[in-house]
C-alpha cells in the first residue's frame, strides 16, 4: 500500500513537468542520421497560452547596453571597418558595445549583422535586449533574421525553467502534496507554456537561427527534470531508505518523455550547428554537458579524453583579416569575411578558434593547399568529429592527414581508420542503445603505430585504451579491462610528462572495474 501510495504521488509530480493535465507529451523524434533532413521535434499538446510575463525581462545584470548613442563611423572603407570590428568583438561591457554600436551605420557590412554581433556578445541571457526592439530592414538576408529572431527567442528560453518556489520546512505529506499541486504546480505550467511557445516560435526558423534555439529549447526541457528532482520529499518518505530509493526510480522513469525530448531537441540543435560548421560554442559545451549529465552511459563527450600533440603557434602579428576571423563566430564568416584566402595556414589557424564554416571546408576541398593548411584543417575535421561524433568527419580527417609527415598526423590517420566505422552522428551514437559499435574496439592501427614510431607510443597505447573503455562488450570479462589498464600503463611511462597523470588515473580506474568483474 505504501509503494502505491508513492506511485500515485510521483505521477503526479512527474505529470505537472509535460505542462498539462492530461498525459505527457509524446517523445520527441530523434533526428534521422541517414540523407533525409533532421525532422521538427514533436510537440505536446499544447499547455495554455504564455504571456511574456512567463519568461520575464532581462534580467538588472543586463544593465544598459551603452549609456548614450555613439556617433557615426567617421571612416566606412573596408580594412578600416573591420580592423574596428575585430578590435570591438575583443573588448567588454558597454565599451565594446558601443564601437560595435558605432559600426552599425557602416553599409559595407550585411544589414543587420553587426546587431547580431552585438547580441552574441552578450551574456547569453541578455541577448533579447539588444534584439528584441529592433526591426530588420526588408533588404536584410533571410538567414541574417532568423539569426536575430533565433538569438532573441533562445534568451528567453534560457532564462525559463529556474529557480522554481520553495517549500519551507515542516515537509509532513499534507503540506508537500498542497504545495505540488498548488504553487508549485501553477509555476511548472506557466514556464512549460513559454517553453512550448517559443519553441514553436523556433521550429519556423532555418539553420543557425533555429540549431542555436533548439539547443535551449532542449536544455530548458531538461531543466524540468532537475525541478522534478529537487522538489521537497514528504518526511515520511525521506526518513525511509527503501521508499526513498524507490521513489527516485520511480519519478526517473516516469520523467523519461520529457528528458526524452529534451535530449532530441538538443540533438536537433547540435545537428543544426555542425552543419553550420560551429566548433567551438558555449551552447554546444552546455548541451553535451547536459546530454553527459543525464546519460552518463552514452556520454557525448567520451572522446575529449583522446590526447594529440599540441600544434605549434606561430609569433609575429597578424593580419587585419586573419584578426577579424579569429573572432567571429562561425556562422557570420561567410557574412563579413567571405573573400578570405582560406589556403593561407594563418588564415586557417584564425578560422579554427570558432570553427570552418561550410563553404570554407568546399574550397579547401577543391583546392591543394599546402602542408600547414593540411594538417591545420585535418586537426579541424577530427576535432568535429569528436564533438558531434561524425564518421565522416574522422574518415576526412583521415584523407587529409594521409601522406602528411609529422607526429600529429600520423595519430589523425590511425584514429580516423577506427573511428570511422563509429556512429554517423551524435544522435545515432545517444540513441542507438548502451553499446557502440564494436569496431570502435579494432584498434589495431593504433598498436601498429605505437610499434612503428616510439614517439607516439605512448599517445597510441592511451587512444586505445580509451576507444576500449568507451565500447566496451556487454558483459565485458574481467581479462578486457585487465588489456585496457595495461595499456594505460604503457601510455604512463611513454607521454610526455606532463600528460602522465592522466594515464594514471585511467589505469586505477580499469583496474578497480577489472576487481568488481567476477
Amino acid at each position: 500500500m505504501r509503494l502505491l501510495m508513492l506511485r500515485a504521488f510521483v505521477s503526479g509530480l512527474a505529470l505537472l513537468t509535460f505542462g498539462c493535465g492530461a498525459a505527457p507529451p509524446p517523445p520527441a523524434r530523434a533526428p534521422h542520421s541517414d540523407t533525409n533532413p533532421p525532422p521538427a521535434v514533436e510537440t505536446p499538446v499544447a499547455p495554455p497560452a504564455a504571456t511574456d510575463a512567463a519568461w520575464g525581462a532581462p534580467p538588472a545584470s543586463c544593465g544598459e547596453p551603452v549609456a548614450k548613442a555613439p556617433a557615426k563611423l567617421q571612416t566606412c572603407t573596408r580594412e578600416t571597418s573591420e580592423r574596428l570590428l575585430a578590435n570591438a568583438l575583443r573588448k567588454d561591457g558597454a565599451a565594446r558595445d558601443a564601437e560595435l554600436w558605432a559600426l552599425e551605420s557602416c553599409s559595407l557590412f550585411p544589414t543587420g549583422v553587426v546587431r547580431a554581433l552585438r547580441a552574441e556578445r552578450a551574456a547569453p541571457e541578455c541577448r533579447d535586449a539588444l534584439v528584441g526592439d529592433y526591426t530588420p530592414p526588408a533588404s536584410t538576408r533571410s538567414d541574417v533574421k532568423d539569426a536575430l529572431l533565433g538569438l532573441t527567442i533562445a534568451a528567453r528560453l534560457r532564462r525559463l525553467v529556474r529557480s522554481p518556489p520553495v517549500l519551507p520546512p515542516p515537509h509532513d505529506r499534507a503540506r508537500v502534496d498542497a504545495f505540488v499541486k498548488g504553487t508549485l504546480a501553477k509555476w511548472i505550467q506557466g514556464q512549460a507554456a513559454a517553453v512550448f511557445e517559443l519553441s514553436n516560435q523556433g521550429a519556423a526558423l532555418s539553420g543557425y537561427g533555429k540549431g542555436i534555439v533548439a539547443v535551449e529549447a532542449g536544455m530548458a526541457d531538461m531543466r524540468f527534470v532537475e525541478v522534478a528532482r529537487s522538489a521537497p520529499l514528504p518526511d515520511d518518505i525521506r526518513g525511509d531508505d527503501e521508499l526513498t530509493e524507490a521513489y527516485y526510480a520511480t519519478l526517473d522513469q516516469a520523467l523519461e518523455p520529457r528528458k526524452a525530448r529534451g535530449r532530441d531537441a538538443a540533438l536537433v540543435g547540435l545537428r543544426l550547428l555542425s552543419d553550420v560548421g560551429v566548433l567551438h560554442d558555449e551552447r554546444v559545451a552546455r548541451a553535451r554537458k547536459m546530454l553527459s549529465t543525464l546519460y552518463a552511459g552514452r556520454r557525448i563527450d567520451a572522446l575529449d579524453a583522446l590526447l594529440l600533440p599540441g600544434p605549434v603557434e606561430p609569433e609575429g602579428a597578424q593580419p587585419w583579416d586573419e584578426a577579424l576571423a579569429e573572432v567571429l563566430p562561425t556562422f557570420y564568416v561567410s557574412l563579413l569575411v567571405p573573400d578570405a584566402d582560406v589556403t593561407r595556414p594563418g588564415m586557417m589557424r584564425s578560422l579554427l578558434h570558432r570553427g570552418l564554416p561550410a563553404f570554407v571546408r568546399l574550397r579547401l576541398d577543391a583546392a591543394k593547399p599546402e602542408a600547414d593548411t593540411r594538417r591545420l584543417y585535418a586537426r579541424h575535421l577530427f576535432e568535429m568529429g569528436r564533438t558531434y561524433w561524425r564518421a565522416e568527419d574522422f574518415a576526412h580527417a583521415g584523407q587529409v592527414a594521409a601522406g602528411l609527415s609529422g607526429a600529429e598526423p600520423e595519430l589523425l590517420v590511425a584514429l580516423a581508420d577506427v573511428l570511422k566505422h563509429g556512429p554517423k552522428d551524435a544522435a545515432a551514437m545517444m540513441l542507438q542503445g548502451p553499446h557502440l559499435p564494436a569496431e570502435l574496439t579494432q584498434v589495431a592501427p593504433l598498436d601498429g603505430l605505437g610499434k612503428r614510431s616510439p614517439s607516439l607510443a605512448g599517445f597510441a597505447a592511451f587512444a586505445a585504451g580509451v576507444l576500449l573503455e568507451t565500447a566496451p562488450p556487454a558483459n565485458a570479462p574481467r581479462k578486457y579491462w585487465q588489456d585496457v589498464a595495461a595499456r594505460y600503463a604503457s601510455a604512463e611511462k611513454k607521454l610526455p610528462p606532463e600528460l602522465r597523470g592522466r594515464a594514471t588515473e585511467r589505469r586505477t580506474a580499469a583496474e578497480a572495474t577489472a576487481q568488481a568483474v567476477k
